[in-house]
C-alpha cells in the first residue's frame, strides 16, 4: 500500500482548513482520492469567508456610520424653502416682485433672514388685501412679512416690535391662550422652520404693521 506524504501549507485567514488537510497526511492514496473534493470544498468555504470578513472590516464604515452619513442633508435657502412648498405661491410671488426672492437666496451679509409666512389660502381669505387696487400695493403688504436678521421664536418677546422690509413695525404680543405668539396681528403656527439662511414661520393671516 503507498502511503501519501502531504506538504501543509497554513492559510494566512484560518487554521480550519489546515486541520482538516492535516488529517490526510497518513492515508492511502485510495482514501486520499475520495477524502480530497470534500477537503478542498471545506477550505476554500472557509477562506473565502475569511476573506468577506477581512474586506468588510478594512472598509472603514460601520452600518451606523453609513447611515448616519445617508441622513445629514443640508437645507436649502428661505426661498427655495418656499419655492418647494407649493401652499406659498402668492408670497413667493409678491417677494419676486419686490426684488426679495434674490435676496432671500443670500445670507444677508451673515445676518440672515426671517420670513412669516401665510399660505395661499389665507391671502384669498384677506378681503383688505384682494381689495387692493394695484399690485404694487399687494406687493408692499408682502414686504411686511420679511425681517432682517434670525428671529428665532424664542426671541420673539411680547410687547417688543420687528422692524419689517416694508420701513414698518409689527407688533410682537401674546395670543388670548396666553401661550402663542401674534406677530402684526397673525398667530404664528409653526415654531420657526430653520433653513440655510434664516428661519420661516408659518402665520394663520396677514401681517399687518404701523
Amino acid at each position: 500500500m503507498n502511503v501519501v506524504i502531504m506538504t501543509l501549507h497554513r492559510s494566512p485567514f484560518n487554521d480550519e482548513g489546515a486541520k482538516m488537510l492535516k488529517n490526510l497526511t497518513l492515508l492511502s492514496a485510495s482514501a486520499y482520492r475520495k477524502a480530497l473534493p470534500c477537503v478542498l470544498v471545506a477550505s476554500i468555504s472557509l477562506v473565502l469567508a475569511g476573506c468577506s470578513s477581512s474586506s468588510s472590516s478594512d472598509s472603514g464604515f460601520s452600518d451606523s456610520e453609513s447611515s448616519d452619513e445617508i441622513t445629514e442633508a443640508e437645507t436649502g435657502t428661505i426661498a427655495e424653502e418656499l419655492l418647494d412648498d407649493l401652499e406659498f405661491g402668492t408670497l413667493l410671488g409678491g417677494l419676486q416682485r419686490a426684488g426679495l426672492q434674490e435676496a432671500l437666496n443670500t445670507d444677508n451679509d451673515g445676518l440672515g433672514w426671517t420670513v412669516f409666512a401665510p399660505a395661499d389660502t389665507m391671502f384669498e381669505m384677506d378681503p383688505d388685501f384682494q381689495d387692493l387696487p394695484t399690485i404694487l400695493e399687494q406687493t408692499e403688504i408682502i414686504r411686511g412679512h420679511v425681517a432682517s436678521g434670525t428671529i428665532l421664536f424664542t426671541d420673539l418677546v411680547p410687547g417688543t416690535s420687528i422692524t419689517m422690509q416694508d420701513g414698518n413695525e409689527a407688533l410682537i404680543s401674546l395670543a388670548a391662550d396666553g401661550a402663542s405668539i401674534v406677530v402684526g396681528g397673525a398667530t404664528i403656527i409653526t415654531q420657526g422652520r430653520i433653513v440655510s439662511n434664516g428661519v420661516i414661520h408659518r402665520v394663520d393671516s396677514l401681517v399687518t404693521t404701523e
